[in-house]
């Protein structure tokens, strides 16, 4: 009988800390996955192509080719409220060959946007955006995350289970009535 509680307290200790490095894990897995990254070769204008770009938590960085020197004009998309608002833009003279820019950017419910365009694509009615996309947030994160509910749920069965183990081998004569 007592053999059966000491028992239920180590497994249950044992699945707890087991789920713990679990739940470690994932915390560590979903603070590497800030950064997102966009499919290669969007095309602005004739001569501008986005080769890379990814979103570091606070701004995008494009990897841009031009096939000459140009202007560069980047505008970060902002939530979009009633009435009027302040755009910002940032625009970067850019050599001929391979360039790297850097722009700011607010995330917005989970979201960060970035519109590219050069004087030719505005010219034509045309850009590109560049959009992080909705970054859903797990509701179980402030409990250690999916691993760290179920393996609180486990710990709780498994406690209550050995309690009832011990109280009924406790009992000499079974469960008195009341």
């Amino acid at each position: 009988m007592r053999r059966v509680f000491l028992f239920s307290v180590v497994v249950a200790l044992a699945l707890a800390m087991g789920m713990g490095a679990v739940a470690a894990q994932g915390e560590a897995n979903a603070t590497a996955g800030n950064e997102t990254t966009g499919p290669t070769g969007e095309t602005v204008d004739d001569e501008l192509t986005i080769t890379d770009w990814h979103f570091d938590g606070d701004a995008f960085v494009l990897e841009l080719h031009a096939e000459r020197s140009m202007a560069v004009t980047a505008t970060p998309s902002q939530q979009m409220s009633e009435g009027a608002q302040q755009v910002t833009w940032v625009t970067k003279a850019i050599p001929r060959g391979n360039s790297t820019i850097r722009v700011p950017a607010e995330t917005v419910s989970g979201e960060a946007a970035v519109v590219v365009s050069t004087r030719d694509s505005r010219r034509d009615g045309r850009a590109v955006q560049l959009a992080t996309g909705s970054v859903g947030e797990n509701p179980f994160s402030p409990f250690g995350g999916t691993s760290g509910v179920l393996s609180g749920v486990m710990l709780s069965i498994g406690m209550a289970g050995g309690a009832a183990a011990w109280v009924l081998r406790s009992e000499e004569s079974g469960v008195i009535k009341a």
